[in-house]
């Protein structure tokens, strides 16, 4: 979770502890085939943003800590509205938006998506 918010913290969005608008678990969720999953759980009255969202870690499957801080890169970078990479769109595979390979940190592209969106 650390390394989620420090990787959101390089892009245009400023984050703070105890403002509610990110809600962070861990558990063991079972053999669910997600190590983490995002989503909303609070949408404004027009249903046009989301008012809470939550960030959850799935605790059943093992990981390295690289791989729990690329995790939390991953799932904090759902909250800046970013979605999944494709090995298309992301060439020298250092995004951490993307599956499977487990990069730690947002790459360019990332960022600028973020401040773009913002």
């Amino acid at each position: 979770m650390n390394h989620g918010k420090a990787e959101l913290e390089r892009s245009v969005i400023t984050t703070s502890w105890g403002g509610g608008d990110i809600e962070v678990y861990d558990g063991g969720y079972g053999d669910t085939g997600w190590h983490g999953r995002t989503d909303c759980t609070d949408w404004n009255a027009l249903w046009t943003s989301c008012d809470i969202i939550r960030v959850r870690l799935n605790t059943s499957y093992s990981k390295s800590a690289s791989k729990w801080r690329s995790l939390g890169c991953h799932e904090f970078g759902h909250t800046g509205d970013l979605g999944h990479r494709s090995a298309g769109a992301d060439t020298d595979d250092n995004s951490c938006m993307r599956v499977s390979i487990w990069p730690t940190h947002f790459d360019q592209h990332d960022l600028n998506a973020i401040k773009a969106g913002t």
